[in-house]
C-alpha cells in the first residue's frame, strides 16, 4: 500500500502514480483508490486573486500536470484544443447526472475556449471546483488487458 497525498489533485495523481508502477514492470495490476472530502476544509486560501493581479506561477495541481499533458499533447499529436474538448463533453454528460456538481446547461465550447489560461495548456474552464468525491481505477499491464 502506498498514500498518495495531493490536495486536490488526488484521483489524477494516483492515476498516475499507478500507471508507472504497472509501465515499469514493479506490478502487473494496480487497484488506485482515491477521495476527497473538501467541504470540511476551508480552502479560502485557494482563491485566485482577480486579474490584473494574479500572476502566472507553476504551483499546485495545475502546474504539476501542466508538463504532462503537454508532453502528451506532443507525444500523441493530440489537438491544440483537445483539453477544452474534453472539457466542454464533461460539462455537457454532467448535465444527464442530477448530482454532478457543475450544471452549466448555457455553456459552450467557444467559452470553454476563451476562458483565462492558468498554467499553459490548463484554461480555467478545463478546471473542477472544490467537492467531495472518489474514484477507484484498475490499471493493468497489457498482457492482464489482453486475458481478460
Amino acid at each position: 500500500m502506498l498514500r498518495v497525498h495531493t490536495a486536490g489533485s488526488v484521483g489524477g495523481s494516483t492515476a498516475l502514480v499507478a500507471a508507472s508502477l504497472v509501465h515499469s514492470g514493479v506490478h502487473e495490476r494496480v487497484l488506485t483508490v482515491a477521495w476527497e472530502k473538501q467541504s470540511e476544509s476551508n480552502a479560502m486560501w485557494a482563491l485566485s486573486l482577480k486579474q490584473p493581479f494574479q500572476v502566472s506561477i507553476n504551483a499546485g495541481a495545475g502546474g504539476y500536470f501542466s508538463p504532462i499533458i503537454r508532453q502528451y499533447m506532443e507525444e500523441t499529436q493530440a489537438p491544440e484544443l483537445i483539453g477544452c474538448m474534453v472539457a466542454f463533453k464533461d460539462r455537457q454528460h454532467a448535465l444527464l447526472n442530477p448530482y454532478a456538481h457543475l450544471h452549466q446547461p448555457d455553456l459552450t465550447f467557444d467559452q470553454v475556449v476563451e476562458s483565462p489560461m492558468l498554467w499553459e495548456p490548463i484554461r480555467y474552464s478545463e478546471t473542477c471546483p472544490s467537492s467531495d468525491g472518489a474514484a477507484a481505477m484498475v490499471i493493468v499491464n497489457e498482457t492482464e488487458a489482453e486475458n481478460q
